[in-house]
């Protein structure tokens, strides 16, 4: 696991601070469901494949909630913000839409708003495969682990 459990819950931290929500969720839970997102997302980079949103949910408590896109994009929201601050590439970069099998808008808004996307460079799409790419690579390496 290159994400720590350390570095998940310091990025819970920071989203509590912006006082965002955690959709019910106490703070105990909305660590956890972060962690397990994070570890969803390390085995299916490890794998050098994608997951869609609702496949990445599928079997956590977020899955039966009329609103869970919502609560899946806050969620990776906070994967993105620790990957961030461990200087690795966008985790994130793994979940897709199921139609189109490409990231929805929160993965391009978080970019740029960790600095690693360049408002109006009109290449998103580039940007979220040079992710994937980078997020592979890195991930690979602890395909034993």
């Amino acid at each position: 696991m290159l994400l720590e459990d350390d570095q998940i819950d310091e990025a819970c931290d920071r989203y509590a601070a912006a006082d965002k929500t955690q959709w019910g969720f106490d703070d105990a839970s909305w660590r956890l469901l972060a962690r397990e997102l994070r570890d969803r997302q390390e085995q299916i980079a490890r794998r050098g494949r994608t997951i869609s949103y609702s496949e990445l949910v599928a079997g956590t408590a977020v899955a039966d909630l009329d609103h869970w896109y919502r609560v899946v994009g806050d969620l990776l929201l906070v994967v993105a913000d620790a990957a961030h601050e461990a200087r690795l590439p966008m985790l994130t970069a793994v979940a897709t839409k199921k139609a189109g099998d490409r990231p929805g808008g929160g993965f391009y808004d978080a970019a740029r708003h960790f600095g690693a996307l360049s408002p109006g460079t009109g290449d998103d799409e580039g940007f979220w495969i040079k992710q994937l790419k980078d997020v592979y690579a890195h991930w690979h390496k602890t395909r034993s682990a």
